[in-house]
């Protein structure tokens, strides 16, 4: 489990399992753009299947979903 931090500047709860056990996973980086795909749970969790780094521009980065 990881907490990222969103856009919005609030706390997102990641957990990693399945993005791991698929090799879908790069190391996260303190202060660097992330992306992390997956299904969120009713506790507020985000349940990736990948986590991948991203360009660190954020006027290059799509819309959240």
């Amino acid at each position: 489990m990881i907490v990222m931090t969103r856009r919005s500047g609030g706390p997102l709860r990641v957990d990693t399992i399945d993005a791991k056990k698929g090799f879908r996973f790069a190391v996260p980086t303190t202060g660097h753009a992330m992306i992390a795909r997956g299904v969120c749970t009713s506790a507020g969790v985000l349940d990736a299947d990948a986590i991948l780094h991203a360009v660190d521009h954020s006027a290059m980065w799509p819309a959240d979903r």
